[in-house]
């Protein structure tokens, strides 16, 4: 009699697990109870004579009784000691797990950062963001922008450096006889230079004779005024000080291959490659050879910087 009821047990899980598939798709995570039929979750029953669930559903599941006629609803719930699990279903919020993967939202959840905004449809979707503000207009909206307005430098970068994070036009200050940032004050020393303002080492004001890395030309027709390695105008390009080739303070960005600005390249500095490369947000300030794209061919331009210190005195 025993086998007979473990087998119609048996037969009834088998009937559950069909129905379930059947069960109305609603977005979200879906519990998959059948009320008075059968559930569909994970479970263990003693089969009425003793047999415990360990020996037939593996070690660490409940025990119990289920009786021939009995509402899985009651003997699979909290109160008759079972364990259920949920199970998830496609979550119909029009992406794909291999895009979920990627974006890091729930492949069982609608609306993974509940902004009331399905994943799919969601400019930040593991960010609330229920306004969906979005200055510059690109896939990402603001609060998940690393680049608000999309001129190509981050915002912790531009409010480093003094421009405006939401106006493309605003960017850091350099020695170039134009008011980048918009303040209405030209050449401005960079961030932590310490160099007054006007920068005295500017090739377009007084530091026209200058000669800040001592090769014996002077500014106004050295390509590299620091001799860093890296032009003038691509360090502009980078925002980095075009004019010093080594941190004054912490925070002083001055050498462009430098990037947690220790005075020091090693493999740290190649580790900060991995945020723009494999989120795909364009960041300038790791453009070292200035091609408009931040890919593996810049992390190369650190050979032969690496292992190589500088000093200011």
């Amino acid at each position: 009699m025993r086998l007979v009821r473990q087998i119609l047990v048996t037969a009834a899980l088998c009937a559950a697990a069909s129905l379930a598939v059947l069960i109305a798709s609603v977005p979200g995570m879906r519990s998959a109870a059948v009320s008075g039929t059968a559930e569909l979750a994970n479970w263990g029953f003693d089969t009425g004579g003793g047999e415990s669930s360990s020996d037939s559903y593996g070690a660490g599941w409940t025990t119990g009784e289920l009786a021939l006629g009995e509402a899985t609803s009651e003997n699979f719930g909290a109160q008759g000691g079972f364990r259920a699990a949920s199970l998830c279903f496609d979550d119909n919020d029009g992406l794909e797990d291999a895009a979920e993967a990627a974006l890091g939202t729930s492949t069982c959840a609608f609306d993974s950062d509940v902004d009331g905004l399905g994943d799919g449809g969601d400019n930040c979707p593991i960010t609330p963001n229920a306004t969906q503000a979005n200055f510059d207009g690109d896939p990402m909206g603001d609060v998940c922008d690393n680049d608000d307005d999309g001129d190509g430098y981050h915002d912790p970068d531009e409010t480093l450096k003094g421009s405006q994070v939401l106006n493309a036009v605003s960017t850091p200050e350099h020695c170039d006889g134009v008011d980048n940032d918009g303040d209405t004050v030209f050449d401005e020393a960079p961030a932590m230079s310490g160099r007054a303002t006007p920068d005295p080492l500017c090739t377009s004001g007084a530091g026209a004779g200058a000669d800040p890395d001592g090769d014996t030309i002077t500014n106004a027709a050295d390509l590299d005024d620091d001799g860093d390695g890296f032009t003038d105008v691509n360090e502009r390009y980078m925002s980095t000080d075009e004019l010093d080739d080594c941190r004054v303070v912490a925070g002083h960005d001055a050498w462009p291959p430098d990037f947690n600005k220790s005075t020091r390249v090693d493999v740290i500095d190649a580790l900060f490659f991995g945020s723009p490369i494999l989120s795909g947000e364009y960041d300038r300030r790791f453009d070292l050879n200035g091609n408009g794209a931040v890919n593996i061919i810049d992390v190369l331009v650190l050979g032969p910087f690496m292992m190589q210190s500088c000093s200011n005195p």
